[in-house]
């Protein structure tokens, strides 16, 4: 995973690298301020796939994990307030309501360990304001810039009993990428 983030803009770029049948997979997204998400998906050894806008709400290499939630960031959304407090996993937590998106979804709710400053838990919600998926956080690690951030995740789509888990390695911040590193073009010569 590469990914460079700036005050209204974020690329992200996702590469298979094992298992051997789907190395090489991988796929490119941007949202750039308040417009939706766009982004490609390369299949080896040779097709390259815009991402339609219907597209971004399935699950990334067939997780329940979706496009958009890799790249929209509700906690700056327009709309933030405290809606309460409850309890997830024996720690207290405050439950942020995000509003005002322009992806998938219109709310976002987030228990958020006000002492470790992380989310345990994020609750989404789509336009007809029903719950679309959960994010569970399941282990909290340092970064390599020593902050405390989730790093494994269980996300459950709703109505579905079969959640995807997903485990952290590591971070590194501070490397440098050029424009041409988050073009469709650059997944076709990722190794």
């Amino acid at each position: 995973v590469n990914s460079r983030r700036t005050g209204s803009t974020t690329d992200v770029v996702y590469l298979v690298l094992w298992p051997k049948e789907r190395k090489g997979e991988s796929f490119l997204l941007r949202k750039s301020g308040s417009h939706p998400a766009t982004g490609s998906v390369f299949q080896a050894p040779a097709t390259l796939t815009s991402l339609s806008a219907s597209d971004l709400k399935n699950g990334i290499f067939g997780s329940d994990l979706a496009y958009d939630d890799l790249v929209d960031n509700f906690y700056a959304w327009g709309e933030q307030k405290l809606v309460g407090t409850e309890t997830v996993d024996k720690v207290e937590c405050q439950i942020l309501e995000s509003k005002g998106g322009s992806g998938s979804y219109r709310k976002v709710l987030s228990w958020i360990d006000l002492k470790r400053m992380v989310p345990l838990r994020v609750d989404k919600y789509g336009e007809s304001g029903k719950l679309v998926r959960s994010i569970y956080t399941t282990r909290v690690s340092k970064d390599d810039t020593d902050r405390t951030v989730p790093s494994s995740f269980k996300v459950v789509r709703a109505g579905d009993e079969s959640p995807t888990e997903i485990e952290g390695s590591n971070s590194k911040h501070g490397v440098t990428f050029a424009d041409s590193d988050f073009t469709p073009e650059a997944l076709r010569t990722l190794k």
